[in-house]
């Protein structure tokens, strides 16, 4: 009996013993995930408050009291972050991170701690030729490096608690909508910072250069070579790379890149916006859309520069640099800003054919849409493969899966007959005006590049308020049309206008039904693109008629001109968009929005869709 009591006696004492140790692990948890939420929260705040600490100094002229206080925030901040990620590296030592994360904790601890270090407490004494020196006061003390790290913390940082929006019941059309919605506004702030400009600038046309950078139109109000400083010149820069590829995508990418994961409710809201049918493969498809965006522009950026030896329009190599790589970027987001005067007729580059036809295949490649590249790139790789396995293992293959789909093959074609069609029709009705005393290399690098760049880039190496009646047609239909889905182009998009043509032909022959390489079209396809015809067209007579009215003085040819050009998101003028009063640029801003965005979105975000009922009522025929 005693025995007993006391084996229930040690048990008892052993399970409060399990159970306080249990308590204290527990409790040591909880203090370890509250640590590691204050880090991130802290980071966050810091990232913020130097961020705009960082846009004050370099937008406003600052005294020598004031650069020494912000020297004083940066290093608060700086000291800041640097404590919260070695507190996270520290905590979590024995946790299951990923690599990535672990390595890119202990980088960012390195950084911040080298930049604080050296910026403000280190006293340099050794010679300005030693590495020491050079590590320290050349690169953590520089200015620019500085900026450059604070831009990206706080990009990383918005990019992370961004994700919050995914994992919401709310509909991904209305977060894609806000996204461009807010990042126009953003941009109009920065553009309205005094060293942004050269002489200042008025709200509405910060906000009409905000737009059309954002929504990649490339219509302008001010002059961007002479009105905009550097500064400003790189603030539409990166407008026009966070427009052309999304927003959204430039985000989840830096939040890939720290967190290495997205939960699957994220996966799901990503679907639509990455058009990616896959689950498994969103990731993969953001990391393409990136790793291709930025290798075509780098490589036009490079060929660009090969081909302005012949240049008299820069004074610097480091100024030629710069116009390669923003004409790079403009070109294959399909922006068509340019930092010359008068764009690509600038008397220095009107005759640089070279350069034009560079800019001619980067205008291409980003228009016809990440998927097609894709599409083909999955194409060739497997042909390749096969003919490198069949020379290695002497092995003939029989299968050839479908690799190449009908929407690649509808964009494709359709593209390719768009340019010949727009080539042909330049030269023959501008030959005997604008292509008249070119070269003949002179009349097709044009005809090509005024074929090409109506879809949807907005670059102009010839004058286009003297084309001839005609020509201007053709470019209204070309920018109409406008460049393929999933591009970073606008317009009513290649599948649209292809569909419909196939649709006209299938009525024609009395089919009911559209089918294409041995594939029926779905009818909700006919039906978006019948949808996207219209809507068009009612934006565009919207706009027309509004423009119409509050500048009645205007040539109602060039007004039309214009309207097409906002909603495609082009960016070609007949010269009248610096005489728009500021309630027609108000009409252009929305109409780039809504052409960026798509019809189809909007719609989408903002009228409810549907429940789909397991009944039909009867069908009746109406008279057309």
């Amino acid at each position: 009996m005693q025995l007993n009591k006391l084996n229930l006696h040690r048990n008892f004492t052993n399970m409060r013993s399990r159970k306080s140790i249990l308590k204290y692990k527990l409790f040591l948890q909880k203090i370890k995930f509250n640590t590691l939420k204050t880090a991130e929260t802290l980071i966050l705040l810091m990232s913020i408050l130097s961020f705009f600490v960082m846009i004050y100094d370099i937008g406003f002229e600052t005294s020598f009291i004031t650069d020494i206080n912000i020297r004083g925030i940066y290093s608060f901040s700086f000291f800041c972050i640097a404590c919260s990620y070695f507190a996270k590296v520290i905590l979590n030592i024995s946790s299951n991170l990923n690599r990535r994360k672990r390595f890119f904790d202990i980088f960012s601890l390195c950084i911040f701690a080298f930049i604080y270090l050296s910026n403000f407490y280190l006293n340099i004494n050794s010679g300005s030729g030693s590495f020491i020196y050079f590590l320290t006061h050349s690169i953590f003390h520089n200015r620019y490096f500085i900026y450059t790290t604070i831009s990206y913390l706080f990009f990383l940082e918005i990019s992370k608690n961004f994700l919050f929006f995914y994992k919401l019941s709310t509909n991904p059309f209305k977060v894609f909508i806000f996204s461009y919605i807010v990042l126009i506004l953003t941009g109009t702030a920065f553009l309205l910072l005094p060293r942004s400009t050269n002489g200042g600038i008025s709200f509405i046309d910060a906000l009409f250069t905000s737009s059309s950078a954002v929504c990649v139109t490339g219509l302008i109000v001010v002059d961007t070579a002479t009105q905009f400083s550097f500064m400003g010149q790189i603030i539409i820069l990166f407008l026009i790379q966070l427009g052309g590829v999304g927003f959204m995508t430039f985000t989840s990418f830096f939040a890939l890149f720290s967190e290495n994961k997205f939960s699957f409710q994220n996966q799901i809201f990503l679907k639509n916006i990455v058009n990616e049918n896959q689950i498994g493969q969103i990731l993969k498809t953001i990391l393409k859309i990136i790793f291709f965006t930025f290798a075509a522009e780098l490589i036009g950026a490079i060929l660009i520069y090969k081909s302005l030896h012949q240049s008299i329009l820069f004074d610097k190599s480091s100024e030629g640099i710069f116009f390669s790589v923003f004409h790079s970027i403009s070109a294959f987001c399909n922006a068509g800003f340019s930092t010359a005067t008068d764009g690509l007729n600038h008397i220095s580059i009107r005759y640089n054919y070279n350069m034009h036809l560079i800019i001619s295949f980067l205008i291409i490649a980003g228009g016809l849409g990440f998927p097609l590249v894709f599409n083909y790139y999955k194409y060739f790789k497997f042909h390749i493969s096969n003919l490198i396995r069949r020379f290695e293992k002497k092995e003939n293959f029989h299968h050839f899966p479908r690799l190449v789909n009908v929407y690649s093959k509808i964009v494709l074609i359709t593209t390719v007959l768009l340019i010949i069609f727009g080539f042909v029709a330049f030269y023959l009705t501008e030959n005997n005006n604008i292509l008249e005393g070119k070269s003949l290399y002179g009349k097709i690098v044009t005809a090509f590049f005024c074929s090409v760049t109506p879809r949807t880039a907005g670059f102009n190496t010839i004058d286009y308020s003297l084309l001839t009646v005609p020509s201007i047609f053709i470019c209204i239909f070309l920018m109409w049309v406008g460049a393929s889905p999933n591009s970073t182009g606008g317009g009513i998009k290649t599948t649209a206008f292809a569909l419909s043509f196939l649709n006209i032909l299938s009525i024609g022959k009395g089919k009911d039904r559209v089918e294409l390489n041995k594939r029926r079209i779905t009818e909700e396809s006919l039906h978006n693109a019948f949808a996207v015809i219209i809507l068009s067209i009612v934006v565009i007579g919207i706009s027309f008629f509004l423009i119409a009215i509050f500048d009645p003085m205007l040539p109602l040819r060039a007004v039309l001109f214009e309207c097409v050009s906002a909603f495609s998101t082009v960016g070609l003028s007949m010269g009248v968009t610096y005489n728009l009063s500021d309630y027609s640029k108000l009409v252009l801003v929305i109409s780039m929005i809504i052409g960026r965005v798509g019809t189809l979105s909007i719609i989408m975000a903002f009228i409810g869709k549907m429940k789909n009922y397991n009944y039909a009522y009867p069908s009746e025929n109406i008279i057309i």
